[in-house]
């Protein structure tokens, strides 16, 4: 019985590739949801009243898809800078003693133990 694996891990192996198998490329869903995000933006806000069809392409394009991405992105990074930063100040020797010895951090381990 060394080799045979437990009857749960061989039901989520088996789960796993038939989901690998069926479940579709990322990318493609970043598609489709970009098609129904213009889809949307030209239904919803009538930019094709204002402008010509070439203007509206372009609008969505350039100032819609293009500009939001980087104002997204600054932001994601915003982020990301935080969590790495607050994880390195956290586990930093002194400040990991600190909050060690704190009472907060013993109530709420205490917590957790429960």
């Amino acid at each position: 019985m060394a080799g045979k694996e437990p009857i749960l891990e061989r039901f989520g192996l088996k789960l796993s590739e038939k989901v690998e198998r069926a479940m579709p490329d990322p990318l493609i869903f970043a598609i489709l949801l970009t098609i129904i995000t213009w889809v949307l933006a030209i239904v919803l806000m009538r930019p094709y009243q204002k402008m010509d069809a070439v203007t509206t392409i372009q609008w969505l394009f350039e100032a819609a898809w293009y500009k939001g991405f980087w104002e997204l992105l600054a932001f994601a990074m915003q982020m990301a800078l935080i969590l790495v930063t607050g994880y390195a100040i956290a586990f930093h020797p002194i400040i990991y003693r600190g909050l060690k010895s704190s009472r907060v951090c013993q109530r709420a381990q205490s917590q957790l133990q429960r």
